[in-house]
């Protein structure tokens, strides 16, 4: 009766009940004081700051690093979006309710996009898509680890954004839009190149299709042959892309230190990514495959689903019918070979490092609803289904196990919003080193240094005090590029390595009057002075304030 009640809705409607939906998941997830990622207590400093003075072009509080001198607001066009947010509301809970706001709107979009009834949906069906593109979001959302890493109060669902208009241009071969896309993408995200690699993949995908459906009886020579293929293949998209990103990057307001910024960004930290050598966040360690596997199994089982139907159109060789040889085209094969290769390529990324997992789930899926889209047929189905009746002998155990697998479906889904629910309440409360950093501030001179264990803790602090200047934060390559003894010793300090007496070090190599000790790095740390009179215990709580004498 439900779903007959959804069919007959108008297309407004089904999109505000997914809006409503994706509203309140995502509410319930942030409803906390509570930021997991430190980065948001930066990202909403940020704002503030454009609230009372515009852009931030100077940043002196990382002394010891190189970004005084080529700090870029790599998420410029983000901390634009939540101005209204920390001005209007509190500006931490404003942060969150903005990644409210920018999660429903990406979800919104992907829904959008399945849904289409432009002819390059994956579930062209017009008016009569019936709940398909309801389900994928539902799968979507039912992945654990992509809940967690779009809901950490980031930029990742606002990059999310511009992937999916990227889709919808390409797909509807809008040059000018992904010129101007691609522009803006260069300003919201440091992540700006993922653009230029769809379109690659875009490219290579359509190269591969035309090569398949077009010989090389039509130009014989092999230079000519390439340049052929060439002119038939999409390769507008990657030009529209590499014009508009080349023109976001000069175009501008931290043109020309940007490009030496994204350099360490994304070659040097992101490609290199040293991490034996220099302390990464977490977000660079990858995951497990039997982990990755295990909370997101109702997307593995949309692909292991799609792949049943894509071998057994194989099996029944319906590709031979007048109907499927319309299906099975150049476009069909571009489709598939696009999606694939960028699920793939972010699957195995996630593998590397887990800042990719909210790429690779939506890609995932998109992968699995085109190959639906071009391998379902009647016949298939019918095929698929005596198969498995032969497995379960009676129809009736059949329709027990599609319901086992609905029931299963529902219940990942609950589990994983009551995991992700949990592991999202466990982090950074919002007065989170606030009284430490008022102690730092009222037994120091303005601009004095502190010295900080772990750089990845320095978000709170620089949210909580602004007076005071710090040694190193946003990535320790930073330091490491600027000074990399003096990074070497300062890690060898923090992780209770160094050999020497450290006041001198602490004293007349970083210039510091105060030590600062976050809460899991006392035991390490804390060994150097908590017995040694030249160290006056200012503030011992959730962590250790020391001062020099």
């Amino acid at each position: 009766m439900l779903y007959y009640k959804y069919m007959k809705l108008p297309v407004y409607l089904k999109y505000i009940l997914v809006a409503l939906f994706a509203a309140l998941f995502f509410g319930l997830m942030q409803a906390n004081k509570v930021f997991v990622d430190p980065d948001s207590f930066y990202h909403t400093k940020i704002a503030v700051f454009m609230l009372k003075q515009g852009i931030v072009r100077d940043f002196p509080w990382l002394v010891y690093t190189t970004l005084p001198e080529i700090y870029t607001d790599h998420h410029f066009l983000y901390h634009i979006i939540l101005l209204p947010f920390v001005k209007f509301i509190p500006p931490l809970i404003g942060s969150k309710v903005a990644a409210v706001f920018i999660n429903t709107g990406f979800i919104l979009l992907f829904y959008g996009f399945l849904r289409n009834p432009h002819p390059t949906s994956p579930l062209e069906r017009g008016r009569k898509e019936g709940v398909w593109p309801f389900f994928f979001v539902f799968i979507l959302l039912s992945g654990a680890p992509f809940i967690f890493r779009i809901d950490l109060v980031k930029a990742s669902g606002f990059s999310l954004i511009f992937i999916m208009l990227i889709l919808f241009a390409l797909f509807r071969r809008r040059h000018i839009w992904l010129v101007a896309i691609s522009f803006f993408y260069v300003w919201a995200y440091g992540g700006w190149p993922l653009g230029i690699l769809l379109s690659g993949i875009f490219l290579v995908s359509s190269m591969i299709a035309n090569m398949i459906f077009n010989t090389r009886k039509e130009a014989t020579l092999l230079h000519c042959y390439i340049v052929t293929l060439l002119r038939r293949s999409e390769w507008k998209p990657l030009v529209a892309t590499v014009l508009g990103s080349l023109a976001g990057l000069v175009i501008n307001p931290y043109f020309p230190q940007n490009l030496k910024f994204y350099w360490i960004q994304i070659v040097q930290i992101a490609v290199v990514n040293s991490k034996i050598k220099i302390g990464v966040g977490a977000e660079w360690y990858g995951f497990e495959l039997p982990n990755l596997v295990n909370y997101s199994a109702g997307i593995f089982l949309v692909l292991g689903v799609a792949m049943l139907f894509f071998f057994g159109h194989i099996m029944v060789g319906v590709q031979n019918s007048e109907s499927l040889q319309k299906k099975i085209n150049y476009k069909a094969i571009r489709d598939i070979l696009f999606f694939t290769i960028c699920a793939g390529t972010f699957f195995v990324l996630t593998i590397k490092s887990c800042r990719n997992t909210e790429y690779s789930f939506p890609f995932m899926l998109l992968a699995g609803a085109f190959i639906l889209k071009y391998f379902y047929d009647k016949d298939v189905y019918l095929y698929l289904k005596k198969n498995f009746l032969r497995i379960f002998r009676r129809e009736i155990l059949y329709k027990i196990f599609l319901i086992y697998l609905v029931l299963m479906l529902g219940l990942a889904f609950g589990a994983s919003f009551k995991r992700v629910k949990n592991d999202l309440s466990r982090g950074f409360g919002f007065e989170k080193y606030k009284k430490a950093m008022e102690i730092a501030q009222e037994n120091t001179k303005k601009d004095e240094i502190i010295f900080h264990s772990d750089w990845d803790d320095w978000p709170i602090l620089f949210y909580h005090n602004t007076y005071n200047k710090y040694i190193v934060g946003l990535d320790a390559r930073f330091m490491s590029n600027y000074n990399s003894e003096l990074y070497e010793k300062w890690r060898d300090i923090c992780w209770g390595k160094y050999e020497n007496d450290v006041y001198p070090a602490i004293k007349q190599d970083f210039n510091a009057k105060i030590i600062f000790i976050a809460e899991g790095d006392i035991e390490k740390m804390d060994k150097y002075f908590k017995d040694d009179n030249r160290y006056k215990l200012l503030y011992n709580h959730d962590a250790k304030v020391y001062k020099l004498k």
